[in-house]
């Protein structure tokens, strides 16, 4: 078969698990075609992500197709319309991505990485509910946080969660909130292959929370978390197997080193990154 068709196929193999999500077939076949624009154009901007797919280029006004399914005004016979768009989506998305980490060899770990980054959108002005985000210069500017969670084992890698949200939101109630969400909401999807994989969060210090670290154990699951709040109370077992209440620094003497390193920034230059540096001790 060649390589094309191949590909062809693939791609609409692995939608079609998303058929059962839309009502109709216009919904379907914009759907397919949008992922399809997307995936060719590396962008999000309505008139490139037409422009990329047969189906909506073909038409006058595609950009404005893809306008519409993106709102829910052109899927009221699909369950995927309005607010519930993107979670079903995700939901489904989940599914299919811990059905591929559940292929790894039994007794594999499954590696959970907890992302939470700012999507910048400096320049917007009129897009629903923008807040004020960090800029890469330290400002602010308009935007909106993320959520993210990325399923790795050797043989697999799979998104299991993401979320755009904003503090303006009607129903916002929190970012702790959103956090807890996306831990349990996860938790939940990898219910069929926990048994059979050990299962371990990794966060950076932004996560160093103690009703963060709670909802893993809570699950059954193991949390490696960069740790921010070194006067935080710890237990720890000394070499005389007896348990110690201390601050979170005391027992870094104890640890064995496994790795040291030292980065230095760079800076873009002609869309390349220019001088970084990254040092690794053992």
């Amino acid at each position: 078969m060649p390589a094309k068709h191949t590909q062809s196929f693939l791609f609409d193999s692995y939608l079609s698990h998303f058929a059962c999500l839309f009502g109709d077939s216009r919904s379907r076949r914009t759907f397919q075609a949008i992922v399809q624009g997307i995936l060719g154009t590396g962008s999000l901007v309505c008139t490139r992500i037409a422009s990329q797919a047969p189906l909506l280029s073909g038409v006058r006004h595609g950009s404005q197709r893809v306008v519409r399914f993106a709102t829910g005004d052109s899927t009221e016979r699909s369950s995927v319309k309005g607010i519930s768009t993107a979670s079903r989506l995700v939901e489904k998305l989940a599914e299919r991505g811990v059905a591929s980490l559940g292929e790894t060899p039994i007794g594999t770990e499954v590696w959970l990485i907890l992302d939470g980054s700012d999507l910048r959108k400096p320049h917007a002005k009129e897009m629903a509910d923008l807040m004020r985000v960090r800029s890469l210069q330290g400002g602010l500017v308009n935007g909106y946080r993320t959520l993210n969670v990325l399923g790795v084992t050797p043989q697999h890698r799979a998104l299991l969660y993401h979320r755009p949200f904003s503090s303006k939101e009607q129903d916002h109630l929190s970012e702790p909130h959103e956090v807890q969400s996306a831990l349990t909401q996860v938790g939940r999807a990898l219910t069929p292959i926990q048994g059979e994989h050990p299962v371990r969060w990794i966060m950076d210090s932004g996560f160093d929370d103690v009703a963060v670290w709670r909802t893993g154990w809570e699950q059954g699951q193991h949390v490696l978390c960069r740790v921010q709040h070194m006067d935080r109370l710890v237990q720890y077992r000394t070499d005389l197997k007896a348990v110690q209440t201390v601050q979170a620094n005391a027992p870094v003497q104890h640890m064995d080193r496994l790795v040291q390193y030292r980065t230095l920034a760079g800076q873009w230059q002609g869309g390349h990154l220019q001088d970084a540096v990254v040092q690794l001790q053992g």
